[in-house]
């Protein structure tokens, strides 16, 4: 007989309390909050309209996970209005204690954000880091910051309520621009000249203070709007720039290229191992003031001051750190990163996968007939003779079947319909013509690498019909400094291929690179351009009206130009893509009072917030067609 061990109150009791603390631990670990990322939401989220001591715009929010649920405050920072529609007696409570104002929902946090929010607003000291004296830009947290802070306002590339900001730091300083966006109203108030013509530039909107952000905060922000890229798994650095000639490098850009190239004449001579030929202190004191070196007696000065008719800018404000580092760049020349990159499968498939088209959804058709045709010879099949048991052949019942043969004139009409009216379709059609153009001008280089305007080389597009085509002057411009190429080789080219393609810049208009002047009475030869993009002669359309004042962005309708180095045609620039573009368009007529009145007529005709292009006429035949 087997003995059985029963278990006495006493054990089941312990047994219990074991199990049940083991769950609430187990529950308060998963729930338990990161203090240090809740610090870096709530000053990217809520420190907008929140403090943790003292109110803002809302109340503080120290302590606020002993006055309310966990669960409630999730519920009610992911989405309060949601909360307050749907009849929550505390959140109308709050809605109303709080002057109505409406909170913005943040469906972007998770349920761990918010709870290390919420670990935050408790005080709890967060854990001290160990901080590197060297702090690189942290572009994914950039990103992230530019997402919750700026994306309201500001885009990338386009406008939005604010400029677009990729970019931003090749036109104001960093120093500058971190006080703007900590403080904007303190800094036009401050009689700022460059923030009050900001302020007007953009119609006197003011932008929100960012007092919350940090100084390395913004720097991540700036590093993501310069179009920097967060590292990847896989990416190598095989060389490194030493600091000092980095430095060196942009002494250089800011300073003396506007005379001097490191190889080859510009105004001055070429600089590139300079140090070589002469002794680094005399150029020192030679870069530093000429003038004085040259009054002091100097020989050697004086005999370059009396080469060149040419006075020199003197530099006194270069450090002598400045200096040797301006040397050391002088002595290497330009030295880049080199990044090697590892491909993944994964990209590479996104790119290869074919997709299902037309003709296998034809394929598919033509073999679904077939099949068809054979079930019903099959079903309809007789003998040939009464009493035989031997039956027609399945050929002969395909082809005396009339069904079968109305099927088949219906599907031939139709199938030959369809193949004349697709050939018909394609006439004049010409999206991704690309032609070979006399120049193999590179608009990824120019647009994209050195980010030229587009307007600046097709100026006529923001007040004329066409965009017109840049003359070689306009290429001049900078091409009377710039006689060699030392950008990246694309499209199988060597360098010897591109400085032969500048050439034909100076072939053209008669440029003596070497004496750096134009040769006289020389017989200039123009650029005979291939055209790309060319509607039909019954098609009225005008950049100016698209540009100016609709404001589109040349990559609505040319694509993304600075990827392309030849330029193609990449619309179809049918009259359906037209179309379909004007219906979704929506037009902003309220910066101007005498049009805001036109605006509200037609949102109350046809009952939305903001009409479209084509509610405004935008399909009228006679607007393109006369």
């Amino acid at each position: 007989m087997k003995s059985v061990k029963q278990h006495s109150q006493m054990s089941r009791l312990i047994v219990g309390s074991l199990a049940l603390i083991l769950f609430f631990s187990i529950n308060l670990v998963a729930q338990e909050g990161n203090p240090v990322n809740g610090e870096k939401l709530f000053k990217s989220t809520c420190a907008a309209c929140h403090k943790l001591e003292g109110k803002l715009l809302g109340p503080a929010l120290k302590g606020i996970t002993e006055i309310r649920e966990q669960k409630w405050l999730i519920s009610w920072i992911k989405d309060s209005p949601g909360m307050i529609k749907s009849g929550d007696k505390l959140a109308i409570q709050v809605f109303e204690e709080n002057n109505k104002l409406p909170m913005i929902a943040n469906p972007q946090l998770s349920d761990q954000d918010i709870i290390d929010i919420l670990a935050y607003t408790k005080g709890e000291p967060a854990p001290v880091k160990e901080v590197s004296s060297v702090q690189e830009n942290d572009v994914a947290n950039g990103e992230k910051l530019f997402k919750s802070t700026c994306a309201a306002c500001h885009k990338l590339e386009g406008k939005l309520l604010g400029p677009a900001l990729k970019g931003i730091t090749e036109k104001r300083e960093k120093d500058w621009l971190i006080s703007w966006i900590k403080d904007s109203p303190a800094l036009i108030k401050s009689g700022d000249k460059l923030a009050n013509e900001v302020f007007k530039e953009n119609f006197m909107l003011p932008m929100p203070p960012n007092a919350h952000l940090s100084d390395k905060d913004i720097t991540d922000i700036l590093a993501y709007t310069s179009g920097e890229k967060a590292a990847a798994a896989g990416d190598v650095v095989s060389q490194e720039v030493d600091p000092a000639v980095k430095n060196g490098e942009q002494i250089f850009k800011t300073n003396c290229a506007a005379c001097h190239k490191l190889e080859g004449k510009l105004i001055g001579p070429e600089l590139y191992k300079i140090g070589d030929k002469r002794d680094p202190e005399w150029l020192k004191a030679w870069i530093l003031d000429n003038n004085a070196l040259v009054a002091s007696g100097d020989k050697l000065a004086k005999e370059v001051a009396d080469s060149t008719p040419l006075v020199m800018t003197p530099f006194p404000h270069l450090s002598d750190q400045d200096l040797d580092d301006l040397l050391k760049y002088l002595a290497v020349g330009d030295v880049k990163e080199v990044v090697a990159l590892t491909a993944t499968s994964k990209d590479e498939e996104i790119f290869n996968e074919p997709g299902f088209g037309v003709l296998p959804t034809l394929a598919l058709t033509i073999l679904a007939f077939i099949l068809l045709s054979l079930i019903i010879a099959a079903t309809t099949n007789k003998k040939v003779e009464e009493g035989e048991e031997a039956t027609g052949s399945m050929l002969k019942s395909i082809i005396f079947n009339p069904f079968v043969r109305f099927l088949l004139i219906i599907f031939l009409l139709l199938g030959g319909t369809w193949f004349l009216f697709g050939w018909l379709m394609q006439i004049d059609v010409n999206e991704g013509y690309q032609p070979i153009q006399p120049i193999a001008f590179s608009h990824a280089v120019h647009a994209g690498d050195n980010k030229i305007d587009c307007q600046y080389c097709h100026s006529s597009a923001k007040n004329s019909k066409t965009s017109g085509i840049p003359s070689v002057n306009v290429c001049m411009n900078c091409h009377k400094t710039i006689s060699e190429y030392k950008g990246e080789l694309f499209d199988g080219h060597s360098k010897e291929n591109l400085d032969k393609e500048i050439q034909k810049i100076y072939d053209a208009v008669g440029w003596d690179k070497n004496e750096m002047k134009y040769i006289e009475d020389y017989e200039q030869k123009p650029v005979e351009w291939v055209r790309v993009h060319n509607l039909a002669d019954f098609v009225y359309y005008n950049h100016s009206q698209h540009v100016t004042v609709a404001g589109l962005d040349c990559k609505t309708c040319h694509g993304p130009v600075e990827t392309m180095h030849e330029m193609k045609q990449f619309s179809p620039l049918t009259m359906s893509w037209c179309i379909d573009c004007h219906r979704t368009t929506q037009v902003d007529l309220t910066q101007n009072g005498y049009y805001k009145n036109i605006h509200d007529q037609l949102a109350n005709k046809y009952g939305v917030e903001k009409v479209t292009a084509a509610q405004m006429g935008g399909l009228e035949c006679a607007k393109c067609h006369y």
